[in-house]
C-alpha cells in the first residue's frame, strides 16, 4: 500500500560500526522506510558488515515534516529498531504460533498494517513470516499450551516497555481482521477498552450474532495493567493453581468502545471457532458495506 495518510519520515544521519570503524548508511536506511513506518532488527542483512567480528551499533537521526524536533536512537547489532512516528501512546503487540495457513497469515498482516496508520506494531511469531511488514522478536519455545501464550505476549508486553512511553497496548491475533480506525481511542482511566463491534466469518460468509463474549483480541488495555496481568498469569500457570486459567483479564475496571467497522473473526480451523460457540451461524450475510463480498476473504 501506498504513504497516503502516514508521515513521511526523513533519515538525516545514519552509521553503522563499532568505535574505530564504520560505515555510512544514510541512503540504506531511508530505503528501508515502508509506508511512512521504519521497523526492523539490526543486522548485517540490510547494512554492509564494516568491521567483522565486532558488536556493530546503528547510530541514526531522523525528522518527521511538520514537527520541529529531531530523532535520535542508537540500537546494537541485532537490537529492535522501531523509529516512533508520532511519540504515541499506543503500541500493537502481535503474536501467532503459525498454525493459522499463510494465506491468512498474509492478509492479516496486510490489514493491521492498513489500519495502524502511525500506531507502532511489533510481533512474535513461532517461525518467521516471509513479507511481514513489522519487526519479528525471536521465539523458540514451540509448546502448544497456556504457558507458552503467556510468556510470548509477557516478552512483548517488556519489549514495549523498553522501547517507548506507551500508555496503551492492543492485542492482535493471527485469525483477526481489523478494520481502519480500530487504533482510535479515547483517552481512559479504565484498565481495560473493550471493543463491541466484532463479527465471525466462516465458509458460508459473516456472522454478525454473537453473545456477550470479551476476547483478547478485541481489547486494549494500559500497559503496566497488562504487564501485571500476565505476569500474574505466568506465575499461576506455572503454580498449576488454576486449571481454568484463561487469557482474559477479569476483575479489572472496564470500559467499552464501538469502533467505527467491524473486526472479523475468521475461522480458519477444523471448529467453527477457537471458542466453539462465540459466533452463532443463524444469520449469515455474504457481503459487507466495509469488508465487501465474504467470500473474497475466505476463498
Amino acid at each position: 500500500m501506498g504513504d497516503q495518510g502516514k508521515q513521511k519520515l526523513k533519515i538525516l544521519k545514519a552509521t553503522y560500526g563499532s568505535e574505530d570503524c564504520g560505515i555510512d548508511v544514510t541512503e540504506g536506511l531511508q530505503l528501508l522506510v515502508k509506508n511512512g513506518r521504519l521497523s526492523l532488527t539490526v543486522s548485517n542483512h540490510f547494512f554492509t558488515d564494516p568491521c567483522p567480528g565486532k558488536v556493530k551499533v546503528l547510530d541514526f537521526a531522523y525528522e518527521l515534516p511538520g514537527n520541529e524536533l529531531f530523532y535520535s536512537q542508537q540500537v546494537k547489532e541485532n537490537g529492535l529498531l522501531i523509529a516512533h512516528l508520532t511519540g504515541g501512546d499506543r503500541i500493537g503487540i502481535f503474536y501467532t504460533n503459525n498454525s493459522t495457513p499463510p494465506k491468512y497469515l498474509e492478509r492479516v498482516l496486510t490489514q493491521i498494517d492498513r489500519a495502524a496508520g502511525n500506531v507502532d506494531i511489533i510481533t512474535c511469531p513461532w517461525h518467521p513470516i516471509e513479507g511481514n511488514p513489522f519487526p519479528e522478536l525471536p521465539w523458540p519455545y514451540h509448546v502448544s499450551q497456556h504457558l507458552t501464550m503467556f510468556l510470548q505476549i509477557l516478552k512483548l508486553l517488556l519489549t514495549a516497555q523498553e522501547l517507548g512511553s506507551y500508555e496503551y497496548v492492543f492485542f492482535l491475533e493471527h485469525d483477526v481482521l481489523y478494520p481502519e480506525g480500530y487504533f482510535d481511542i479515547e483517552p481512559s482511566s479504565e484498565d481495560v477498552l473493550e471493543n463491541t463491534n466484532y463479527m465471525g466469518l466462516c465458509e458460508e460468509g459473516f456472522q454478525p450474532d454473537h453473545p456477550d463474549f470479551k476476547p483478547l483480541h478485541q481489547l486494549a488495555m494500559r500497559l503496566p495493567a497488562a504487564i501485571e496481568h500476565f505476569t500474574s498469569c505466568v506465575q499461576r500457570a506455572l503454580a498449576g493453581t488454576d486449571p481454568f486459567l484463561s487469557l482474559e483479564p477479569h476483575g479489572r475496571t472496564r470500559a467499552k468502545r464501538e469502533s467505527r467497522e467491524p473486526a472479523i473473526h475468521i475461522n480458519h480451523g477444523h471448529h467453527f471457532t477457537s471458542y466453539h460457540t462465540t459466533f452463532s451461524k443463524k444469520t449469515i450475510e455474504k457481503s459487507h458495506p466495509y469488508w465487501g463480498a465474504a467470500a473474497s476473504w475466505w476463498e
